[in-house]
């Protein structure tokens, strides 16, 4: 998912990619700790890693991760390992391994749950809920969804609402999809900043119900707040939402320019599918004539001539 995820039309899952419900150490619970510097590095580790996976960068986010979930088993810091999990599962998520990714935040949720650490459990289902869809089994991912909105303050937290947006929207009840997607865009919050996943969202059911206009606001407003953010992925997302308005409001020459854009974004990121699928938009919108650059650029990047690669 945007699920932020949501993935969309992103490949059939959710695009909670974007929700970004990581961990940090020391953001549930009791408060700091005392840590002898020994046994420190799990915390830089864990604050690496949020870099990495902020910019889009999930298998360099995940040996980060990885790192810190290795130094917290040495540290025998049980919450410290909850969060480590929990990072590691969204990782998996996003690198496509949603049975895995699953694994790993179901027992983090637990973690959390035997600490009495409701944020991490509220953070953890959600994640959770996000997996299960990706991997077709919806009827867990609402469970787990309902399991976090009875925790004391699950339904404050937006990135709930969104995923259950998204997989009403895929599910093709809209109408369910515009009640929780109003809901997350106005529910106070939890400690996430802001809310370009559910700006995303409710872009695409205004595309998807013709509400054109408000469908490239609420685009617009993401694709700000992602490269705000450095969030490349949902950056190219976002304009590749802006170029299916565009396109529906008969502006092909503006629908190229943002197909474009989003096409170089994703081959830059090694996203070879969703380049090809912005190419192929491109393409149809301007006739061919003017993916030249954009495919010249595609095909060197494919082949490893990059010389400002994020992610490397």
């Amino acid at each position: 998912m945007r699920t932020r995820e949501v993935k969309m039309p992103r490949p059939a899952g959710l695009v909670l990619a974007a929700v970004l419900l990581l961990a940090l150490p020391g953001c549930f619970g009791g408060g700091a700790r005392e840590v002898p510097a020994h046994l420190a590095g799990g915390n830089a580790a864990s604050v690496q890693g949020e870099k990495e996976y902020r910019k889009g960068c999930w298998q360099k986010a995940l040996k980060h991760f990885t790192r810190a979930w290795e130094l917290e088993v040495l540290a025998a810091d049980t919450d410290k390992k909850a969060v480590a999990l929990n990072n590691m599962g969204n990782c998996h998520r996003m690198l496509g391994d949603p049975q895995t990714a699953a694994a790993f935040l179901e027992e983090a949720a637990k973690m959390f749950s035997r600490a009495g650490d409701a944020a991490g459990e509220i953070r953890a289902r959600i994640n959770l809920a996000a997996a299960l869809a990706d991997a077709g089994r919806a009827d867990s991912a609402k469970r787990e969804l309902s399991r976090a909105l009875a925790l004391p303050g699950g339904a404050d937290y937006w990135p709930l609402w969104n995923v259950r947006g998204i997989m009403a929207l895929d599910a093709g009840d809209l109408e369910e999809a515009g009640k929780c997607l109003d809901r997350a865009l106005a529910a106070p919050g939890g400690p996430e900043g802001g809310r370009a996943a559910a700006h995303y969202s409710m872009g695409r059911l205004m595309l998807e119900t013709g509400k054109l206009d408000a469908a490239q606001e609420h685009f617009s407003t993401a694709f700000s707040a992602d490269r705000q953010d450095g969030y490349f992925p949902g950056v190219a997302d976002d304009l590749l939402g802006l170029g299916r308005v565009a396109e529906a409001l008969g502006n092909l020459s503006e629908a190229a320019g943002y197909y474009a854009d989003a096409a170089q974004v994703y081959g830059l990121l090694g996203m070879d599918g969703k380049a090809q699928d912005a190419l192929s938009r491109l393409e149809a919108a301007d006739g061919g004539e003017g993916a030249v650059v954009t495919r010249h650029f595609l095909a060197w990047w494919g082949e490893g001539y990059t010389l400002e690669a994020p992610c490397e």
